[in-house]
């Protein structure tokens, strides 16, 4: 009895941390939404994690992620952790980096990779970025698809 009792709460609580870190939902700001749906070009930064100029980027580091190296709950580490499945490879190396990226206001891609120099075509029709883009994840991931 006591093994079972002792398995559950070990289950329990890695349930917990995993959906800490793992959650497939995206949170963003409304300036972080706004950004992303504006033409223009966006960049997220190196530092923080997050859409620079946006309220989340002015308010500074957080617990760092032991996983991937950038703040918890950052718009990359959550990208790096829970988009990664859907990441062309190039896309998901240049998050990785710890570098500002930026991604097009046009191809919606990261700057630079083939994504960007050969968008698709095809647009999604929920969010209006050309389909399979670092952009088109980023709607899908506050959608919780």
């Amino acid at each position: 009895m006591k093994k079972t009792v002792c398995a559950f709460f070990v289950g329990s609580v890695l349930t917990l941390i995993m959906s800490g870190c793992y959650s497939d939902k995206v949170k963003l700001s409304e300036d972080e939404i706004a950004l992303l749906k504006s033409g223009q070009d966006i960049v997220i930064s190196a530092e923080t994690g997050e859409i620079k100029g946006s309220a989340a980027d002015k308010k500074g580091i957080k617990k760092i992620c032991k996983d991937c190296g950038y703040p918890k709950g950052s718009l990359r580490q959550q990208l790096i952790v829970n988009a990664s499945r859907k990441l062309d490879a190039e896309t998901l190396q240049k998050l990785k980096e710890k570098k500002d990226i930026v991604i097009s206001g046009k191809t919606g891609a990261v700057k630079g990779t083939e994504k960007d120099k050969k968008p698709s075509t095809e647009i999604c029709p929920d969010c209006g970025q050309p389909k399979g883009s670092l952009k088109t994840s980023i709607f899908h991931m506050m959608q919780g698809d």
